[in-house]
C-alpha cells in the first residue's frame, strides 16, 4: 500500500508520523512535538490525547495541526 497524507490535527501513535505546520502552530505546540518524538525514540509511548472529540467543543490538538503521513500500518 502506498502512503498517504492528511492535513489535520495528530491523530495518536507514533509522533514521527505527524508534522507540524510550522505557520499554523505556537512554539509550545511545536516543542510538545519534538518531546513526543524524543520520547517515542526512547521507546516511551506517549499519548497526550486527554479526551475525544466532540462537535461542541471541538477537539484537543497537542501538537496543533499538520500532516500526517499514513502507511497502511497506522494503529485503528
Amino acid at each position: 500500500m502506498s502512503p498517504s497524507i492528511s492535513y489535520g490535527g495528530y491523530y495518536g501513535g507514533d509522533p514521527r508520523r505527524f508534522f507540524p505546520d510550522h505557520e499554523a502552530c505556537s512554539a509550545e505546540e511545536i516543542a510538545a512535538h519534538r518531546a513526543a518524538c524524543a520520547a517515542w525514540d526512547r521507546g516511551e509511548r506517549p499519548d497526550p490525547r486527554t479526551r475525544s472529540c466532540s462537535a461542541e467543543e471541538g477537539c484537543e490538538r497537542p501538537y496543533g495541526v499538520g500532516v500526517t503521513v499514513h502507511d497502511g500500518e497506522d494503529e485503528a
